[in-house]
């Protein structure tokens, strides 16, 4: 988590971000304790926490989406946050 005061610098410590995800992430590939689990309260914008789920998980949960809401209302009324639209 980071937190900045000034709005010019949110791309700085974006990039900061992402540069420290992708050395534990390498580091953890190595060592052979890399989980690819995302936890979405956690995730940033530029992750894919669904994605995490696995393909065939997520794929059960698009089918279960498209039964429970076939007009994709639930995925294009909402504003953001983890859609399976977007995984």
């Amino acid at each position: 988590m980071a937190d900045w005061n000034n709005q010019k610098d949110e791309e700085v410590v974006r990039e900061a971000c992402r540069e420290v995800i992708e050395t534990v992430e390498s580091v953890a590939k190595k060592n052979g304790t890399y989980l690819p689990f995302v936890y979405s309260n956690y995730a940033s914008r530029d992750q894919n926490p669904l994605a995490s789920y696995g393909a065939e998980n997520l794929a059960k949960l698009k089918e279960i989406a498209l039964r429970y809401d076939p007009e994709g209302m639930f995925q294009t009324l909402q504003n953001g946050g983890w859609l399976l639209s977007r995984a």
